[in-house]
């Protein structure tokens, strides 16, 4: 159910650099620090898609989160489970993982 409101949103958002088609920049647009864990780069370069992997994680960490872990605990999972950051690094940082719960709040 969560994940299924996630993905109607998907659609409508778009990354925050482009929405001024004036000042229109396309290289600002593709990178990947620009788009939030959980979505990719529609191939307009301004909309997102879900990204059905990275919605899987977002769901893990909530679940670990709701649980009662702590940041710590849960990149250890994340790590455990061979989950890769937005960058294909296998080591999360707790700080990511804490921007990406205060997103999905």
């Amino acid at each position: 159910m969560f994940a299924e409101s996630r993905h109607r949103q998907a659609d409508s958002r778009v990354v925050p650099q482009c929405q001024n088609k004036s000042s229109f920049n396309f290289k600002t647009c593709q990178r990947r620090k620009d788009v939030p864990f959980g979505y990719a780069l529609q191939d307009d370069g301004t909309h997102l898609d879900t990204d059905a992997d990275e919605q899987e994680a977002i769901e893990i960490i909530a679940e670990l989160r709701r649980r009662g872990h702590i940041l710590r605990r849960i990149c250890s999972e994340l790590e455990k489970r061979g989950v890769k950051t937005k960058n294909g690094k296998a080591k999360w940082h707790p700080q990511v993982v804490s921007r990406i719960v205060k997103r999905a709040a």
